[in-house]
């Protein structure tokens, strides 16, 4: 199964994300994240971040891993390249990022994205796999 895949949107970008389980689907969701925003495979694991977050629902939970990981690149520089979940729940998930400061003649900039939102999100469990929707502002 593929990570994810782009799907239409007017003004901003959307991405579809799969995932086998809860987990994976978040794990999906912060390659995609990265993987919009430049070339991942150009990304090395040179430094490492740790999160943990809340969300009084999954969608909130995952609106939050989204909005952290926009936060590391904006506040900090920051691009991953490899995404760990040490600790999981559905209203709580700790996890490490490993990748590196960005630098624009190694990363070429692909997508800048401005914010993450709540238009169309959603998270679904399918057959025998979870999707979730996001729409991102650029």
């Amino acid at each position: 199964m593929k990570p994810y895949e782009l799907i239409e949107h007017t003004a901003d970008v959307g991405i579809k994300i799969f995932g086998k389980d809860e987990k994976e689907l978040f794990l999906n969701a912060a390659y995609a994240f990265f993987d919009l925003i430049t070339d991942i495979n150009v990304v090395e694991p040179r430094v490492s971040h740790s999160v943990a977050l809340e969300g009084e629902t999954l969608e909130e939970l995952f609106f939050n891993w989204l909005d952290e990981l926009l936060f590391l690149f904006d506040a900090k520089g920051f691009v991953g390249c490899e995404f760990e979940i040490e600790k999981w729940g559905t209203k709580r998930i700790q996890a490490k990022i490993k990748g590196e400061t960005f630098n624009p003649d190694k990363h070429p900039l692909e997508t800048a994205i401005k914010a993450v939102t709540y238009h169309n999100l959603k998270i679904s469990q399918k057959d025998n796999h979870w999707e979730a929707e996001v729409i991102f502002d650029i």
